[in-house]
C-alpha cells in the first residue's frame, strides 16, 4: 500500500502462532527512512458441538465432544442441559408437539483469548400415544380375547407378571388365559420412541351343567321331558332344526325327528357349560288312503295303497268293502239315488314298533240318470225324419244298433231318416259324468207303387192327350217345371200342353206314405207353311213355272196339288216346276205333313191364265242419295218363257236391258224423282203373251255439300278450340278429333276440343242431311303446342314471423295467387309472409301463350310454446331439477350451476340467485324462449351444543337452536326425537346428529357428543371355606364395567384387589362393601356375612349312600375334609353295636366293618360326628 494507515486481515489456520513483519518506507525530498512493525497471529480454538442427534420426548444425549485443555466453553440455551459450561454436557428434552420438533444447541470455546462457535440440531420426536384394549376383557374359561395395540408402528405384548417374555409382536393378537391376567403393550414409532400400556382381562370361571331326558325313544308325535340342573338359566337347541327348544330347566317337546338336545347352561358371570341328550323318533308307519273319488253308482272304488311289511291295517266303516284288514281294498257301491251318497273311509296303520297312523279318503258315489228315449212317431214311411227325444241327463250321445261304438249325434233332441225299419239308443250322461241308456225302435213302411200312364206320350203341337194315375188313394199332378203347384187332384186328367212337359204324380197309400212317377209328354211342332209364292198370271202352255211353300221346315213332306196345270217335278218337297194348260182359272195348294207327321192345313195359290200378262213392279231400292245412286240392283220375277225389256228415267242402263235383272246409275243430283220398269214377253207354240209392269218410283235424294271447316291453326295443350262449318236445317254432324278429345257439339254443326299431347292434328266432319245422305269427309289440321314446364318449387315451412322467398319456372310471365302475404303476386320469385299455412297458385304463361300452373305450399309453423317451469327456491349448496316443456331441443343459460345445458331438465345448484334462460326448438326448428328464477335461500345455523360426559343411565338435556324444526338422529334413548329440546339416556357413547330445518325447508346440521361412560354394576359371591380354627370367605368379584375395585370386610380392614380372599373369626357378624368404579361412575354393593359357630357347616349331611363300587356314593362321606385334624365319625348298627370309627383318621365310611373288612348288611345305621367339640348325631341308609 501506499497510503499511510492501511487494514490488514491476516488469517492462521493452523495449531501455532503465526508472526508477521511488515516494513514502513517513508520517503521525502529525496531522503528514505523504514520502520519495522511484528504482527503475532494466534490459531483459533477447535469448537466441536457434536453431529446432529434425534432423541425421544423425556430422553437424555450427551452433545459435544471432549473438553481441551485451557479452553472454556458456554452453551446456549442452556435449557435442558445439566451444565451449559461443560464440552459435553447431558441434554434432557421433552416435547408436547405431536410432530418431531427440532432445537438447535450453539457452544463457544474459548482459547488465549480467541472464540469459535458450533452448533448441533437436536429433533425431539414425540412419543407413541400407545392404547391397549382387549376384547372382550372379560371372559369365559376357555374362551379367548383379542388384544389390540394402536399408536405405534411396532408392538411386544407381555405378561404383566412376566416380564420380558413376549407372548407376540404384532398389533393385535389372541390370548386364552385360564385366570384373570393383566398384559403390557410395549409400542415403538419409526423414530424409535417407546411407550407402553396395560389392559387386564378377567376370566370367569364355567358352570357344571348336566341334561336329563325321561326316555329315549319314542313315536313321532309322542312328547318327552328334559330336565336341566347345575346353573342358574339354561337354553336348549334341538340340533336337527338348529333352532332354540326352550329356557327353562324342565321342558316338554314333541320331536319330529330324532335328534340330540344340546343344553347351555350359563352362571351368573355369562359363562356357559353343555350337556347332550338323545332322542329316537321312530316315523309312524305311511298310512295313505289314496286320493279322493267321486265315482258313478255300481262302479268300484280303488282305496288304499300297496301294502307295507310289517304293517298292519284297519279300515273303517266296513260298509261295501271287500276286506278291511288289507292296504288296498274295492268297494261296490250302489246309489238309486237322487242325490250322491258320500262315505268317508279311514284306514289305521300300525307298524313294527307299535307306532300307528291315519288317513282318510272320500268316496262320493253319483246315482245313474234315468235315460229315456222316446219320438214324436212310432211308424214312419220311407225317406221320411223323425225326430227322437231323450231326457233324465244332462247331456247325450246317440248311436244306432248297427254301429253300437260310433256316435252320430249328440244333445236331447236329434233327427233320423231310417229307409228300414230300425233301433237306436241314447247313452245319457248326468252333470256328475254317470251315464246310462234306452233305445227305441222306429218302424218304416214300404213305400207305395205310385204309376202314371197316358193314352199318348207324343202329340202334335195343339193336341190333347188323357194322364191316368195308379198305386195310391189320394193323387196331385204337377209339371216339373212348376213344383208345388197342384193342377189336379184326380186319377185321370186331361192336357194340352204348348210345348214338351213332364208332369210329376205325387201319391200316398192309406197310411199317408208318399211315392211318385213322372211321365213326360212329348209336343211336335206343327207344320209352317202359310203361303205360296209363284208368277200370278201365266200364258197358256207355259211350261217350267216354279211355285214355292214358305216358310218350310226341314224333314217335312209337302202333298201338292194343281188345278189346270200338270206338276213336272218336285212332288214331296217345298217347290214345284208346272205347265200350265188353256186360258182360264188355275191354281196350286199344298199340305205340309212334317217328320213328326203333324199335318197342316191347305194352303192354296190362285192365277190366270191369259194372253196378257201382269207383271208386277221391279224389285230394288226406292230411296236413294244422288252421290250413291250408281250400279244399283234392280230384279223381278223371272218366268223361263219369257224376254224382258228395261227402261229407266232420270238414269242409265249399264249392261244389257234384256235380262231378268238391271244395272242403274242414277244420274241425277237430287231433289229428283226416278222411274224404273220392263216389257215381258212370252213367245210359246201356240201363241205369244205380252205385258208391261208397273213403275218403280225412285226417289234421288242430295248429298250435303263438302265446305271449309272454320278452325283456329295453333292451340296449347288442354286449352280448347272451336271448329264448325255451315249448319244445314235437319243434318247431324259426325266428328272425328285425332289425338284429342271432343268436348261439346257431339252431332250438331260446331264443337269444341282439346288435346292432352302437343302436336299437329287432323280434325275431321261428316254430314248427314235430313234425308240420311253422307257428305264426304271434311278435314283441317291444328298445331298442339305443349305446356310450359311450370314450377313453383318445393314445398317451404317457416315460423310465425318469419318469412321465406318463392321461386317460379318455366315460362316469360307469372301470376301468384293469392296475393296475401306477397310482395310482388307478378314475379318469379316474390318473398312471402303468410300469417297462417297457404297454397299458393303460380300461372306460368310461355312465348306460346300457353298457360301451367304448379303450387307451393307455404307451411307456418307456430312458435314452441315454451315453458321453464315456475320460479323456485333452493337452499344453499342444493339442487333442483329445472323443467323445460314445448319443444324438442333445449338450451340453457348461463351454464353456471347446471349439470347439463342441452336437456330438458338439469338439475341447478347455483351458488347465488340466477335467472336462467332456456332456448326451446321444435320439431320445426322453431324457436321461442323463456326463463325462470332459482332463489338460493341461506342454510340455517345449527348449534346441538356442548359435548358432555355422563354415566349410563343418567338423563341429560340437549338444546338445539338455529331453526324452526328439529330431527336428532339416532332417536336411541331420547325422549323428543323431533323437538328442539329433548332428553337423552343414552347406554353407549352416542354421537347425536340434529338436523336443523328454516322456514324455508333449508337444514343444517350440527353434532353432540354425549360421552357414557359405563355405570358399574357392583356385585360379589362369596365362598366361605371354614376349617378348625376359623373361616376363610373368597370373594368373587361379578361386578360389570368395573375397572378399578375398593372392598370393605367390615372388621376394619380393606382391599383394592379384584377377588379378594379374607380371613374371619368364629362368632360374628361383618357388614362387607364392593365399590366398583369406572373413571366417573361408580356403584356399591353391601352384604352382611354372620360367621357363627361351626356347627352351621355340618347342618346337610347324606342321609343314604350305595356301596356297590360303580364309583357313584360308594361312601358315606360328610365331606368337611377341613375338620380332618378336629373330627371323629362313629358309625352304629340298629343294636347300637359300633361298625366304624374313623379314630381320627378318614372322615369316610365305605359300608365295611372298621374291625374286619367285612361289608355290613343292607340297612339303617346311625353315626355321632364331633367337630371341635361340637357333636352331630342322625342316620345314613345303607343300600348295596
Amino acid at each position: 500500500p501506499t497510503h499511510g494507515t492501511p487494514n490488514i486481515t491476516l488469517t492462521n489456520s493452523g495449531s501455532v502462532y503465526d508472526t508477521s513483519v511488515y516494513v514502513l518506507f517513508v520517503a521525502s525530498s529525496g531522503c528514505v527512512d523504514f520502520d519495522t512493525v511484528h504482527v503475532v497471529v494466534k490459531p483459533l480454538p477447535v469448537t466441536d458441538a457434536g453431529m446432529d442427534q434425534q432423541l425421544c420426548s423425556g430422553d437424555t444425549i450427551q452433545i459435544g465432544s471432549a473438553a481441551l485443555p485451557g479452553y472454556t466453553y458456554s452453551w446456549s440455551p442452556g435449557s435442558g442441559l445439566n451444565d451449559s459450561t461443560l464440552a459435553d454436557p447431558l441434554l434432557t428434552l421433552s416435547s408436547a408437539s405431536p410432530v418431531p420438533v427440532t432445537f438447535t444447541y450453539a457452544v463457544t470455546a474459548q482459547f488465549d483469548g480467541c472464540t469459535d462457535t458450533d452448533s448441533v440440531d437436536i429433533t425431539i420426536n414425540p412419543l407413541p400415544v400407545v392404547t391397549a384394549i382387549a376384547a372382550p376383557d372379560t371372559v369365559c374359561a376357555g374362551q379367548s380375547s383379542t388384544l389390540t395395540g394402536s399408536g405405534a408402528n411396532s408392538y411386544v405384548w407381555e405378561e404383566l407378571l412376566n416380564p420380558g417374555v413376549a407372548i407376540d409382536s404384532i398389533a393385535a393378537t389372541t390370548v386364552n388365559p385360564t385366570s384373570t391376567t393383566s398384559y403390557l403393550l410395549i409400542g415403538t414409532i419409526s423414530t424409535s420412541c417407546v411407550l407402553t400400556d396395560t389392559v387386564t382381562v378377567t376370566v370367569n370361571p364355567l358352570p357344571s351343567v348336566m341334561a336329563t331326558i325321561d326316555k329315549d325313544t319314542i313315536c313321532a308325535g309322542d312328547s318327552i321331558t328334559l330336565i336341566a340342573s347345575g346353573t342358574l338359566s339354561y337354553d336348549w337347541t334341538d340340533l336337527t332344526s338348529g333352532g332354540s327348544a326352550g329356557n327353562s330347566d324342565t321342558l316338554v317337546l314333541v320331536p319330529g325327528l330324532t335328534t340330540d338336545y344340546v343344553l347351555t347352561g350359563t352362571n351368573a358371570n355369562g359363562c356357559t357349560d353343555t350337556d347332550t341328550v338323545s332322542i329316537e323318533v321312530i316315523q309312524l308307519p305311511t298310512a295313505d288312503a289314496g286320493t279322493d273319488q267321486t265315482i258313478c253308482s255300481t262302479d268300484t272304488a280303488f282305496i288304499g295303497s300297496a301294502n307295507i311289511a310289517g304293517n298292519s291295517y284297519s279300515w273303517i266303516p266296513a260298509t261295501d268293502l271287500n276286506n278291511t284288514a288289507i292296504s288296498d281294498p274295492f268297494a261296490n257301491i250302489i246309489n238309486a239315488g237322487p242325490g250322491a251318497d258320500t262315505i268317508v273311509y279311514t284306514v289305521l296303520v300300525t307298524d313294527f314298533f307299535g307306532c300307528t297312523s291315519s288317513d282318510s279318503i272320500q268316496v262320493i258315489t253319483e246315482p245313474l240318470p234315468n235315460v229315456s228315449v222316446t219320438s214324436n212317431v212310432s211308424v214312419l214311411c220311407p225317406d221320411s225324419v223323425v225326430e227322437l227325444y231323450a231326457s233324465g241327463a244332462a247331456s247325450y250321445t246317440w248311436y244306432d244298433i248297427a254301429s253300437p261304438a260310433i256316435p252320430f249325434g249328440t244333445g236331447d233332441t236329434i233327427y233320423v231318416a231310417p229307409i228300414a225299419t230300425f233301433t237306436y239308443f241314447a247313452v245319457g250322461a248326468s252333470t256328475a259324468g254317470c251315464t246310462s241308456s234306452d233305445t227305441i225302435t222306429i218302424s218304416v213302411n214300404v213305400s207305395p207303387a205310385i204309376a202314371s200312364s197316358s193314352s199318348d206320350t207324343s202329340i202334335c203341337e195343339g193336341d190333347s192327350t188323357q194322364l191316368y194315375a195308379s198305386g195310391g188313394v189320394t193323387y196331385s199332378w204337377e209339371e216339373l217345371a212348376n213344383p208345388g203347384v197342384s193342377i189336379s187332384t184326380a186319377d185321370t186328367l186331361d192336357v194340352i200342353p204348348a210345348a214338351t212337359t213332364t208332369y210329376v204324380l205325387l201319391g200316398a197309400d192309406s197310411d199317408g206314405c208318399p211315392n211318385s212317377d213322372t211321365i213326360t209328354i212329348t209336343v211336335n211342332p206343327a207344320p209352317t207353311v202359310n203361303v205360296i209364292n209363284g208368277l200370278l198370271s201365266a200364258c197358256p202352255a207355259a211350261t217350267g213355272m216354279i211355285y214355292s211353300a214358305s216358310p218350310s221346315t226341314p224333314g217335312s213332306t209337302y202333298n201338292w196339288g194343281i188345278l189346270n196345270g200338270t206338276i213336272d217335278l218336285g212332288q214331296g218337297t217345298d217347290s214345284i216346276s208346272v205347265t200350265w194348260d188353256s186360258l182360264g182359272t188355275a191354281f196350286v195348294n199344298v199340305v205340309e205333313v212334317t217328320a213328326a207327321g203333324c199335318v197342316s192345313d191347305t194352303v192354296q195359290f190362285d192365277l190366270t191364265i191369259s194372253l196378257a200378262l201382269s207383271p208386277v213392279a221391279p224389285i230394288g231400292d226406292k230411296v236413294m242419295c244422288a252421290n250413291t245412286a250408281t250400279g244399283i240392283v234392280y230384279t223381278l220375277l223371272s218366268n223361263p218363257n219369257a224376254t224382258y225389256t228395261w227402261h229407266v228415267l232420270n238414269g242409265s242402263i249399264s249392261g244389257s236391258p234384256n235380262l231378268d235383272s238391271v244395272v242403274i246409275d242414277w244420274t241425277s243430283t237430287g231433289p229428283a224423282t226416278g222411274m224404273v220398269w220392263y216389257e215381258e214377253l212370252i213367245v210359246t207354240t201356240d201363241t205369244s203373251c205380252y205385258g208391261v209392269s208397273d213403275t218403280l218410283d225412285v226417289t234421288l235424294n242430295p248429298a250435303p255439300p263438302v265446305q271449309i271447316i272454320n278452325a283456329p291453326t295453333e292451340v296449347c295443350v288442354f286449352d280448347s278450340a272451336s271448329f264448325d262449318i255451315i249448319n244445314s236445317a235437319g243434318s247431324s254432324y259426325n266428328w272425328i278429333v285425332n289425338g284429342g278429345t271432343q268436348l261439346t257439339g257431339d252431332t250438331t254443326n260446331a264443337i269444341t276440343a282439346n288435346w292432352s299431347t302437343d302436336g299437329t292434328y287432323d280434325v275431321q266432319v261428316i254430314e248427314t242431311n235430313k234425308f240420311g245422305c253422307i257428305s264426304d269427309t271434311m278435314t283441317t289440321s291444328i298445331v298442339v303446342n305443349p305446356l310450359p314446364t311450370a314450377s313453383a318449387g318445393a314445398d317451404r315451412a317457416f315460423c310465425t314471423g318469419d318469412s321465406v322467398n318463392l321461386l317460379a319456372t318455366g315460362g316469360q310471365t307469372y301470376v301468384w295467387s293469392p296475393i296475401a302475404g306477397l310482395n310482388d303476386p307478378n314475379i318469379s320469385n316474390p318473398v312471402a309472409t303468410p300469417l297462417a299455412t297457404t297454397t299458393y297458385m303460380v300461372l306460368v304463361t310461355d312465348s306460346n301463350m300457353c298457360i301451367n300452373a304448379d303450387s307451393v305450399v307455404v307451411s307456418v309453423n307456430a312458435l314452441p310454446i315454451v315453458s321453464a317451469g315456475p320460479d323456485v327456491g333452493v337452499c344453499l349448496n342444493s339442487s333442483t331439477t329445472l323443467n323445460a316443456t314445448g319443444g324438442a331441443i333445449y338450451s340453457w343459460s348461463p351454464p353456471l350451476g347446471l349439470d347439463n345445458i342441452n336437456i330438458a331438465n338439469p338439475n341447478a345448484n347455483p351458488i347465488n340467485t340466477t335467472t336462467y334462460i332456456v332456448v326451446v326448438t321444435d320439431t320445426n326448428n322453431c324457436v321461442a324462449i323463456d326463463s325462470v328464477i332459482v332463489s338460493v335461500l341461506p342454510l340455517p345455523t345449527a348449534d346441538a351444543g356442548a359435548d358432555m360426559a355422563i354415566c349410563s343411565g343418567v338423563t341429560v338435556t340437549l338444546t338445539a337452536t338455529g331453526g324452526t324444526n328439529y330431527s336428532w338422529n339416532p332417536t336411541t334413548a331420547l325422549t323428543l326425537p323431533n323437538s328442539a329440546v329433548t332428553g337423552a339416556t343414552p347406554m353407549a357413547t352416542t354421537n347425536y346428529t340434529v338436523t336443523v330445518s328454516d322456514a324455508n325447508g333449508c337444514t343444517d346440521t350440527d353434532d353432540v357428543l354425549i360421552d357414557v361412560t359405563p355405570s358399574p354394576v357392583a356385585n360379589f359371591i362369596t365362598d366361605i371355606v371354614v376349617d378348625c380354627k376359623e373361616a376363610r370367605i373368597e370373594f368373587t368379584n361379578t361386578s360389570v364395567d368395573g375397572l378399578n375395585y375398593t372392598w370393605d370386610f367390615g372388621d376394619g380392614n380393606s382391599s383394592t384387589d379384584v377377588d379378594p380372599v379374607h380371613i374371619y373369626p368364629f362368632n360374628n357378624q361383618y357388614n362387607i362393601s364392593l365399590i366398583a368404579v369406572n373413571g366417573m361412575c361408580s356403584d356399591t354393593m353391601y352384604v352382611t356375612e354372620s360367621i357363627t359357630d361351626i356347627a352351621q357347616y355340618i347342618d346337610q349331611l347324606p342321609n343314604v349312600f350305595t356301596p356297590n363300587n360303580d364309583n357313584m356314593n360308594d361312601k358315606f362321606e360328610i365331606g368337611i375334609a377341613n375338620f380332618t385334624e378336629c373330627a371323629d365319625l362313629i358309625v352304629l348298627n340298629r343294636w347300637g353295636k359300633k361298625v366304624f370309627d374313623s379314630a381320627g383318621g378318614s372322615i369316610a365310611w365305605d359300608g365295611t366293618h372298621y374291625e374286619n373288612g367285612r361289608k355290613v348288611e343292607e340297612g339303617t345305621y346311625f353315626f355321632v360326628l364331633v367337630i371341635n367339640g361340637i357333636e352331630k348325631k342322625g342316620s345314613v341308609h345303607l343300600i348295596r
